[in-house]
């Protein structure tokens, strides 16, 4: 049996085109950037964004890895269709009701000793 494993096309487009820009960014500023407050509060929150991004890659797949371990394919839709009854297939028993022992002694499933008789 084949393990289902998810497509991160996607999700790796992303990553890396945030990662790219982030790092273009970045070195705009290393070489044409002022030394201002404002050029190191875009910088801090670039490298930020970079350490998020890489952390929410790498933990969401360990996170989709074990839901799909857990769970199955996470995007299947249902069950695959059940086959019909046979019906050559003998019907399910009949449940089977209890009776007192016909002995005499009053003690059984519905009466005790102590009990009084029910039903």
């Amino acid at each position: 049996m084949a393990t289902y494993q998810p497509s991160w096309t996607h999700r790796r487009r992303v990553v890396f085109g945030t990662l790219i820009f982030c790092a273009g960014a970045i070195a705009y500023l290393i070489a044409f950037g002022e030394d201002i407050r404002l050029h190191e509060a875009i910088a801090d929150g670039l490298i930020l964004l970079a350490a998020s991004v890489i952390g929410g890659y790498v933990f969401g797949a360990a996170w989709d890895d074990l839901n799909v371990m857990k769970h199955g394919r996470a995007d299947q839709a249902a069950a695959p269709p059940q086959s019909p009854p046979n019906p050559a297939a003998p019907a399910p028993a009949a449940p089977t009701s209890v009776v007192p022992p016909a002995d005499g002694t009053g003690e059984g499933p519905d009466r005790g000793p102590d009990r009084e008789a029910v039903g």
